[in-house]
Formats: C-alpha cells, sequence, structure tokens
C-alpha cells in the first residue's frame, strides 16, 4: 500500500477464512498515524479497496478490520463506507460500531488509557471493523459491537487502543 516517508510499514493481511457456511475474505490493515496524513490514508483506502475488488466473491460478506487512525467523518472513512466518492464503484462496506452502538462514541484511543494518555491527543475513534454489504440470507448482517481490553490485567492494558469486538450473523 502507499506509505508516507516510507519509514512506516502500513500494510494489510489479508485471509481467506473457510467456514462450515461458506468461505469469508478477511483484511486486517494499519494506515499512516499523524493526523494530517489523511490524503496518503486516502490512497491506501484506495489501494485497499482496488485489492479486495480483485478477489473471488464469498457467500459471506468481506471483513476489513484495523487501525485505520482517522475518524468516522474524515474522507478516507467516507469512501469505505460510500458517504462519498467510493474508491471502487460499487464496493463500500458497513461500519460496525455505527451499525450496532450508534448512540456511542466508541473511543478506542481514549485518554483512560494509560498507554495513550501521554500522547495529549483527544479522544477519537480510529479502528473499525468494516464488513460489506450483508448477503440475502443475512450472513454479514452486524448484530453487535463493544469495546475491549478497557481494563488492566495484571496491571497492564494491553494496547495504546482499545480493541473492537464485533458480533455478525453467519
Amino acid at each position: 500500500m502507499p506509505s508516507d516517508d516510507g519509514s512506516r510499514n502500513c500494510n494489510a493481511v489479508y485471509a481467506r477464512v473457510d467456514g462450515p457456511r461458506g468461505a469469508i475474505n478477511v483484511c486486517s490493515t494499519h494506515l499512516s498515524y499523524k493526523p494530517e496524513e489523511s490524503l496518503i490514508r486516502q490512497r491506501q483506502v484506495t489501494a485497499l479497496c482496488e485489492f479486495l475488488h480483485k478477489l473471488p466473491q464469498t457467500p459471506v460478506p468481506a471483513l476489513v478490520c484495523g487501525d485505520f487512525n482517522a475518524v468516522p467523518p474524515s474522507e478516507e472513512i467516507r469512501m469505505i463506507t460510500g458517504k462519498t466518492r467510493p474508491p471502487v464503484e460499487g464496493l463500500v462496506f458497513y461500519d460496525a460500531w455505527e451499525v450496532a452502538a450508534p448512540e456511542s462514541p466508541g473511543f478506542t484511543w481514549d485518554n483512560r488509557n494509560p498507554n495513550g494518555v501521554t500522547a495529549l491527543e483527544p479522544n477519537r475513534r480510529l479502528d473499525y471493523v468494516l464488513v460489506g454489504k450483508p448477503a440475502d440470507n443475512g450472513a454479514g448482517h452486524v448484530i453487535a459491537a463493544k469495546l475491549e481490553g478497557r481494563e488492566p490485567v495484571g496491571g497492564l492494558c494491553p494496547s495504546d487502543h482499545y480493541a473492537l469486538s464485533v458480533t455478525l450473523r453467519y
């Protein structure tokens, strides 16, 4: 994927996961992190969507998960969710958090997390589980979403970001 200055690896990992009701294309990504790098993230989202578009279709909609380092109203998130011109015509994803828990901001970067508070950045949602349009049989429909990893284990928080746990109909 396009990178910023070449010093950071911003990539995606892809797997086709076989299951009893059909295969699922799953992709996890980590995009450029600086707030001013929206244009770079837009190019990264475009490359990601172009890659996903070339994959063989599966009975269950594709999943795209990861640290997008972008807030919901950013252009890169609006692109991949079809709220503005998508990078690949007809290829858009639903934001699982927005579907399942729209009343909550779902901050994955939160200053209550001791691993992130020293950065002096505002609370915001930077991490996503995105799912393609549900199949006619309901596969891929978002049922629930919640934050995980908010409580220390053995005095330690596992990351500077909280995790998302999403339940989908399969």
